[in-house]
């Protein structure tokens, strides 16, 4: 609480500052110079002179998506943790309708909860991968499980309870069920495929030659 009661309001901070701020962390963190960086960098093919990452580290400069990919891929980080903030300092603005604290923001960057206003649908099974849709059709279960564990790991609260982990419990063990049946179903048709390939009538030559 604030002065006279009032709740202090959290940082808000857009994913480009976050970027900045993570940069500068990752390398501290791998005890790099930003020279190094830079060497890095131009080895990955993506030159950039140690004066533009120090402008890009303070919020001066700009960055392009390929130069984003190429600074994860040189720091060794996730994209998605390039993103959004590692803790929850503060919150993300992905635009001026979504203001997200760190959890959300990362729970939406992985695929995993759809932005307010957003119609599921596409965001679950239309703008995803084909296998990822035939997933989700055949297993909902492995889905809202895959959401769960994600809320729980990005939650900063650890307490867990008894109902979560029966939960948990009960969802992998119709998760097994149906693993176990689609296990059983292949084998049953890879098994009569094999035997309708490899049994073919075998015509008697003497009663192919007997005339009627």
């Amino acid at each position: 609480m604030g002065r006279g009661g009032k709740a202090q309001e959290r940082e808000v901070r857009r994913p480009a500052e976050v970027f900045a701020a993570r940069v500068r962390e990752a390398r501290t963190r791998r005890d790099w110079t930003q020279q190094t960086l830079c060497e890095r960098l131009e080895e990955l093919g993506f030159p950039m002179d140690r004066a533009s990452l120090a402008r890009l580290e303070t919020g001066k400069r700009g960055v392009s998506l390929e130069e984003f990919t190429a600074i994860a891929a040189a720091l060794g980080t996730a994209p998605a943790n390039m993103l959004i903030p590692l803790d929850d300092e503060c919150d993300v603005e992905i635009s001026s309708e979504h203001v997200l604290p760190p959890a959300d923001a990362r729970r939406w960057v992985r695929g995993d909860q759809p932005l307010a206003a957003t119609d599921e649908k596409t965001y679950f099974d239309v703008e995803v991968p084909t296998f990822e849709q035939r997933s989700r059709r055949r297993f909902p279960e492995a889905t809202a499980l895959r959401q769960d564990l994600a809320a729980l790991a990005d939650s900063p609260d650890t307490t867990l309870t008894n109902a979560f982990f029966e939960m948990v419990k009960q969802r992998l063990h119709v998760l097994q069920l149906h693993g176990t049946s689609a296990a059983r179903d292949r084998q049953l048709r890879k098994q009569e495929a094999s035997t309708n390939s490899a049994w073919r009538p075998i015509a008697d030559p003497k009663v192919a030659r007997r005339k009627p």
